[in-house]
């Protein structure tokens, strides 16, 4: 309004110096207003960087921590597994030690015995004692891999087939009953 007035008066000049005040007057404004704007969406893009880098700073951490107890687990899952390993390994000793000792007594009363011993496999002599090559007069590769027929009569004193009668004390033995 008031430069109309001045251009009313034919004041053109200081008309004019008032219309460049006016318009760097409405810049000042207008850039304040759009320098509060920026700096407001400044602040809020700095607000959502932020809540960004937390949140994945959070994720982060659940990654970390997850990863620490499933490398917790592992460690004590190997851990119980070396543990159970060497348990079976003690056992195993053990067990070899025994069996170690149960063959070299076995074998000694195999060997020692006074009674003929023979170890059969599907009707064939795998190993015997000393007292069955004494009692059958033979060595023990001529024993090896021979069946029972070749050493027994065809039929037993007392008339019976030797076959069937060798089969009857064999089934005993089987069943548990000691033979003579």
């Amino acid at each position: 309004g008031y430069v109309m007035l001045l251009k009313k008066e034919k004041d053109f000049k200081r008309a004019l110096e008032y219309h460049k005040r006016y318009e760097k007057t409405m810049d000042l404004v207008f850039e304040n207003e759009t320098t509060q704007q920026i700096a407001r969406v400044k602040a809020k893009f700095d607000v959502e960087k932020k809540e960004i880098e937390i949140d994945a700073l959070q994720a982060r951490g659940k990654k970390e921590r997850f990863i620490r107890v499933l490398l917790w687990i592992s460690a004590f899952l190997g851990l119980c597994l070396i543990v159970v390993l060497f348990s079976r390994y003690r056992t195993a000793q053990k067990g070899n030690r025994l069996l170690r000792h149960g063959q070299s007594r076995y074998r000694a009363l195999f060997s020692q015995a006074g009674d003929a011993i023979l170890l059969v496999d599907k009707a064939k002599f795998v190993d015997c004692n000393e007292k069955t090559l004494e009692m059958f007069g033979v060595t023990r590769d001529e024993l090896d891999n021979s069946t029972f027929s070749q050493y027994s009569p065809p039929t037993q004193p007392d008339g019976r087939d030797s076959f069937e009668a060798g089969m009857e004390y064999v089934g005993k033995a089987l069943s548990g009953q000691p033979q003579q």
